[in-house]
């Protein structure tokens, strides 16, 4: 990303009111007032850069066209990871590129896969990934049980075969949009220690649920 910007150095980052801001080592540390306007520096290991996140998208947009996504996919998980970090969850937030783009390298994602649905009845389906983006497959999974809840009441769609598809409310969030009740769920890979354990057995596991409530936002 910073050579994409034209800086150097190390970033992690998180994005509020419309701006991102990375932070790298470079041994100074920018702090900027919203209420004054004004600029403090010290000497520090951290430097605060805001971009906004019109900027990021089109960074995260170029990097997935490169990596061989279609403009529309590309659109589609820049969308989830730009939420992710507009939601102070930056831990599934544009940080995840560089373990994307290992998956690539290493066959784990396949670019070129197409989601396939492989059984279904008029409130279920399921869902071959083969591999693919978890993005691009949960979100045509969301669609999937949004179509099939608009004409039945109620629908549960499964994936198999998939990859990290972000943060599960994102998927929840669209069928909220859509005057639905939405919850996505995922397992994960053996990261948590159980309690008097030595080594990792559980998955984190997350559970998303997003209920209609105008006027009130999802967030």
């Amino acid at each position: 990303i910073f050579r994409y910007l034209g800086i150097k150095g190390k970033r992690r980052g998180n994005i509020q009111d419309n701006l991102i801001t990375i932070l790298w080592n470079n041994g100074v540390e920018q702090r900027h007032s919203r209420f004054t306007g004004k600029t403090n520096m010290k000497e520090d290991k951290m430097a605060h850069l805001y971009f906004q996140v019109e900027v990021l998208e089109r960074f995260c947009r170029d990097a997935f066209r490169k990596f061989g996504f279609s403009e529309e996919e590309s659109g589609i998980i820049t969308d989830v990871l730009l939420m992710s970090d507009q939601y102070g969850i930056e831990s599934h937030g544009m940080q995840r590129l560089t373990r994307y783009h290992k998956g690539i390298e290493s066959g784990m994602i396949k670019v070129d896969a197409v989601p396939e649905v492989v059984f279904e009845t008029p409130v279920s389906a399921v869902i071959e990934g083969h591999d693919g983006m978890g993005q691009l497959i949960g979100h045509k999974a969301m669609e999937t049980a949004i179509d099939k809840a608009k004409k039945s009441g109620m629908a549960i769609v499964t994936v198999r075969n998939s990859n990290h598809y972000g943060i599960a409310g994102y998927y929840a969030k669209m069928a909220c949009d859509r005057g639905l009740i939405g919850m996505s769920f995922t397992n994960s890979e053996a990261i948590m220690v159980p309690t008097n354990a030595k080594q990792a057995m559980l998955g984190s596991n997350p559970i998303a649920i997003a209920v209609p409530a105008e006027p009130c936002p999802f967030f």
